[in-house]
């Protein structure tokens, strides 16, 4: 049976001191006796902010190198059998009352052998709007059951949940694991410039041995910023990334399909130039030219589609 001090949050964090004022902030108005609080930050120093609340809060606050994936493991790396949940978070949600304790009771309710529960993500603005757009995308996915991996290795979204839900990945900064799950699952991260597509590529594996859940009333708030929605040469990285790391999970599973990533993929990229032409986004358009830079990619070094990891190392 779990309790609210069984729980330790690791938040790696660069160059945002706001985000994790902000954060700790969120954290002092629970009102919950979380076990540990971990700030793992690059860049900035964040000593100030910490020292504001490290008598309202059990903070922890280390330096290291930058990467969420190696921040994260640095974390965990600092835990003790006493912490037994361990929830990883990103510095930009924000905590809705009584979300831990939802989801510790969805803890205490669930399967004995669940590895994972996600926080239910809700989007700044969030609407499913009725239109062409949406309604293609539909059709090139073709699946709007949420959280699961497809033979084209899409994952289905796992935000805005009415109810909860059995699912096939979990988001890494919005997720409370066993930490015996963490230690035995290690996550390597792919050494990118932003952890693109790495969520799935970490949970699904895990998903395939235990029980992943997303509780609906455990909820948390992300609000994209302007600035990280006008980052053309970021769209375009990213979709060349998602293209190669979402082949990296082909490669990995029998039972999904080639045929299916691929077209998918094609479909993929003018779904992306036209809702930039028609809508002028120019960030659609961006993204668009990054899944065909990774088709591209992939193309000109066929005889080594098997070495994807080899192409992840080259070009991103």
């Amino acid at each position: 049976m779990y309790e609210l001090n069984d729980i330790a949050v690791i938040i790696p964090t660069k160059d945002r001191p706001e985000k994790i004022e902000k954060l700790l902030k969120n954290f002092s108005e629970l009102n919950e006796n979380l076990g540990k609080i971990i700030i793992v930050s690059s860049g900035k120093d964040l000593t100030n902010i910490i020292n504001k609340y490290k008598n309202i809060l059990p903070l922890s606050y280390y330096k290291t190198s930058s990467g969420q994936v190696h921040q994260r493991n640095f974390g965990i790396s600092k835990l003790d059998n006493s912490t037994k949940l361990v929830a990883t978070l990103d510095d930009d949600v924000t905590i809705l009352k009584n979300s831990f304790i939802n989801i510790l009771n969805f803890w205490k309710s669930c399967d004995l052998d669940t590895a994972g529960i996600g926080f239910n993500i809700i989007r700044h603005n969030f609407k499913r709007k009725k239109n062409l757009f949406n309604y293609l995308k539909n059709l090139i996915i073709k699946n709007d059951q949420p959280g699961k991996i497809l033979r084209s290795g899409i994952n289905t979204p796992i935000h805005d949940l009415e109810k909860d839900i059995k699912t096939q990945w979990l988001n890494g900064g919005a997720t409370v694991w066993k930490q015996e799950i963490l230690i035995n699952f290690k996550n390597k991260g792919l050494n990118t410039k932003w952890a693109v597509y790495e969520d799935v590529l970490f949970s699904y594996p895990i998903s395939k041995i235990y029980p992943l859940y997303i509780s609906s009333n455990s909820k948390i708030k992300i609000e994209e910023t302007h600035s990280e929605n006008n980052n053309f040469s970021r769209e375009l990285y990213n979709g060349k990334s998602v293209f190669l790391c979402r082949l990296k999970l082909i490669n990995s599973f029998s039972e999904l399909s080639y045929f299916s990533f691929f077209l998918i993929s094609i479909l993929t990229i003018f779904y992306y130039f036209f809702v930039g032409l028609f809508k002028i986004n120019a960030n659609s358009i961006f993204r668009s030219l990054g899944y065909l830079t990774g088709l591209i990619i992939v193309l000109t070094n066929f005889k080594h589609i098997k070495k994807v990891d080899d192409l992840i190392k080259h070009y991103l």
